[in-house]
């Protein structure tokens, strides 16, 4: 990550020097304190196709301090971004499936908006490449290093630094989840009980991009510090289960995937900050 470091340096140093004014919300972040533990699940599981979905051989994983969101990004927060940027607006069908989302174009005005009672709902629709870029819009605009979570960040810290829950602080799925069986929609971030951690919504409401390419035998030769997958596959990595997900798909071992110029009504995101 040295040189996305440096290049988000850059955008840094330039958006200080041009004074940029744009409102920006600041979202909430937890501190989730380094250590290792041991990624994956150790035995097959039948009922979620783990062996099919590559959460095997459980390794041990060793990673840095950091910050991530408390909530999943909301409407309210992306709809700033997107309003932003709308000099380049031939790239928002990169960015996000506008009819998926509650993001909505408002031609007269030239802005996007976002009805009052969507704005604290996960953004979804939002496409992988519309993930990042946010990170680095919000990164230039407040001088922090923001980014996406590493899989094994994310698995670390919904799993309350590594814990053998079954799901993200829990071992029961209707405290701390939104999924097929208690709900038909998106719901407002922040309503289930978060993780031991303070993070809401890690398992359900909807699945989130994660930084790295998808490699369904990458636990084989991951790396035991820090461990992310720079070698292009074709998808990226997806977790947490959503909405729409049966229970043995909202497992917090589970890994998915999903192409990075694809949006989804079930596909969201949260952010990384680096200590």
């Amino acid at each position: 990550m040295l040189y996305d470091k440096l290049f988000f340096m850059l955008l840094i140093l330039l958006a200080i020097s041009c004074k940029n004014k744009t409102k920006v919300m600041l979202p909430q972040m937890v501190f989730v304190k380094g250590g290792s533990f041991e990624m994956g699940q150790a035995t097959p599981d039948t009922n979620s196709n783990i062996k099919r979905i590559g959460a095997r051989p459980v390794h041990e994983v060793v990673l840095q301090g950091f910050y991530m969101g408390k909530f999943e990004v909301t409407n309210a927060e992306y709809v700033l971004f997107l309003n932003d940027k709308l000099a380049r607006i031939d790239e928002f069908e990169y960015w996000i499936d506008i009819p998926l989302s509650k993001c909505i174009p408002d031609t007269a005005k030239g802005k996007f908006y976002v009805e009052q009672k969507y704005k604290n709902h996960p953004v979804v629709g939002v496409t992988w490449y519309g993930a990042d870029n946010y990170c680095r819009w919000l990164s230039a605009k407040t001088g922090q290093y923001y980014r996406l979570p590493t899989e094994a960040e994310w698995e670390y810290a919904a799993r309350d630094r590594g814990k053998s829950h079954t799901y993200a602080g829990s071992n029961y799925l209707d405290e701390i989840a939104w999924y097929r069986e208690n709900t038909r929609k998106v719901n407002e971030v922040g309503a289930k009980q978060a993780n031991g951690l303070g993070l809401h919504d890690m398992t359900g409401n909807v699945q989130e991009w994660c930084f790295d390419w998808y490699d369904k035998v990458f636990y084989i030769h991951s790396k035991k510090n820090n461990p992310i997958n720079y070698a292009p596959t074709g998808f990226k990595c997806v977790r947490g289960g959503s909405w729409a997900s049966a229970a043995k798909y909202c497992k917090v071992v589970n890994r998915l995937s999903d192409l990075p110029l694809d949006g989804s009504n079930r596909v969201g995101f949260r952010i990384v900050r680096e200590k």
